[in-house]
C-alpha cells in the first residue's frame, strides 16, 4: 500500500528490510493507526481468536456492525481474510494477529483473560465446543473448561478434537 504511493518506491523497498521491528512498525503505522477508534478496538479485542464472526466481534467490543467492519477490512486488504462464502467468518494474518495481541497486552493489561472467558462462553453457546474449551483454558477458567469437556467429550472425541490445546 505504501509502496504504490511512495515517491521513491525503489528506496522504500530497499529500506523495508523485513526485520520484525520494521514490519511491526509498518503494520502499526500503515494499518492500525489509520483506522478509526471503533475499528482499532475491534482488531485489538478480537486478535486472540483463531476466527471471528461479526456477532462475536460485537460482543467482545461492546459495539455493533462488526461483520461490516470485517468485510470492509478484507476488501481493503488489511490482513483480514474471509473464511467462508457468506463472508461471515474471518481470520487475521498470523503476523498481524501477533502484533495486535502485543498491542492489546500493552493497552489493556489484564484484559485478555476476560476476553478469552467471554469468547469461551460465546463459542460454547453456539456449538463450538473445541474453541470454547481452548478459550476457557486461555482464560484460566478451569471450572468452565472442565464443564465444557464433561458436556462435550463425546462430540470432541468423535470429531477428532479430543486433544485441545491452550
Amino acid at each position: 500500500m505504501s509502496l504504490a504511493g511512495h515517491p521513491d518506491p525503489e528506496r522504500f523497498a530497499a529500506e523495508f528490510s523485513g526485520s520484525e521491528r520494521t514490519v511491526a512498525e509498518y503494520l502499526l503505522s500503515e494499518v492500525l493507526e489509520r483506522q478509526s477508534e471503533e475499528v482499532r478496538r475491534l482488531l485489538l479485542r478480537t486478535s486472540m481468536l483463531e476466527r471471528v464472526s461479526g456477532e462475536l466481534a460485537d460482543l467482545l467490543t461492546g459495539g455493533s456492525g462488526g461483520e461490516r467492519i470485517l468485510q470492509d477490512l478484507e476488501e481493503a486488504g488489511a490482513f483480514v481474510v474471509s473464511l467462508d462464502g457468506r463472508r461471515s467468518w474471518f481470520r487475521y494474518h498470523r503476523l498481524f494477529a501477533d502484533l495486535l495481541q502485543l498491542e492489546l497486552r500493552h493497552t489493556e493489561p489484564g484484559g485478555l483473560a476476560a476476553l478469552h472467558a467471554t469468547a469461551a462462553r460465546w463459542y460454547a453457546g453456539h456449538g463450538y465446543a473445541a474453541e470454547a474449551v481452548r478459550h476457557a483454558q486461555a482464560a484460566r477458567d478451569w471450572s468452565l473448561a472442565a464443564r465444557l469437556l464433561s458436556d462435550h467429550w463425546i462430540d470432541l472425541d468423535l470429531g477428532g478434537q479430543a486433544a485441545t490445546r491452550a
